[in-house]
């Protein structure tokens, strides 16, 4: 399952990214202040599928945990992750 979300950029105007149910959760890097590949982000040749753009990338400020960022509530996993045990907070 994808969950399909927007952004405007002044430099490119509007930008789409995806979360995907299939990929991992967890990020291989722990890092708090920098900024690390989204662990299920859906890649730029799925995403092209829905609608034709050129890929780029972004830094965006994410609610997070230290190991991953948090699912959007509408992605649906078969196996849902278990509650935070830590608030979230805006992590790139």
């Amino acid at each position: 399952m994808l969950v399909l979300h927007g952004f405007w950029s002044t430099s490119n105007g509007l930008c789409l990214w995806s979360e995907d149910s299939d990929l991992t959760v967890k990020s291989p890097s722990q890092a708090l202040r920098s900024a690390r590949p989204h662990p299920f982000a859906a890649t730029a040749d799925v995403i092209a599928g829905i609608h034709a753009g050129k890929p780029s990338t972004a830094v965006l400020l994410l609610p997070s945990l230290r190991s991953a960022p948090l699912d959007s509530p509408q992605l649906i996993r078969i196996t849902p992750r278990p509650a935070p045990q830590n608030p979230p907070a805006l992590l790139p």
